[in-house]
């Protein structure tokens, strides 16, 4: 069983939700699947089962400042830290629009979810970069 210490991003949106995988020894976060939101219940469980699979310490939940989803995406996270052991953290989303854009750009022919994985990664790796040294002078890495 891998004991790495993994951090879980996730983009949070109306139809589709990406994930993303951060490690904490390599402060690096790559794109996973997007889910599928069907119910925030549903959403809940899935999640649950991805932090259990991949030995998952933290979650960061993306939220922007402002906008429609922003009141959704506080009832989600109470949600999460109902249902999950793990620490749940909301992170400002505001600047990922445009290096999302930038690395979809690349991708010739994303399809439906990639962009929301993509935020995911991009929430994630400013979370991996603004607390870097927080999180490697923790005794216990989180």
């Amino acid at each position: 069983m891998n004991k790495e210490k993994k951090i879980l991003g996730i983009d949070f949106g109306e139809s589709y939700v990406g994930i993303a995988l951060g490690f904490l020894n390599k402060k690096i976060a790559l794109p996973r699947e997007h889910l599928k939101r069907t119910s925030d219940l549903d959403l809940s469980s899935k999640i649950k089962n991805i932090c259990e699979k991949e030995n998952i310490s933290k979650v960061v939940l993306g939220i922007p400042s402002f906008g429609s989803i922003r009141n959704k995406i506080i009832s989600f996270e109470k949600i999460l830290k109902k249902n999950l052991k793990q620490e749940v953290i909301l992170w400002d989303e505001d600047n990922t629009t445009q290096i999302t854009e930038s690395l979809d750009y690349l991708n010739a022919n994303p399809g439906k979810g990639d962009k929301d994985s993509t935020s995911a990664m991009v929430i994630l790796q400013d979370f991996l970069e603004s607390n870097q040294k927080k999180l490697a002078h923790s005794p216990t890495n989180l």
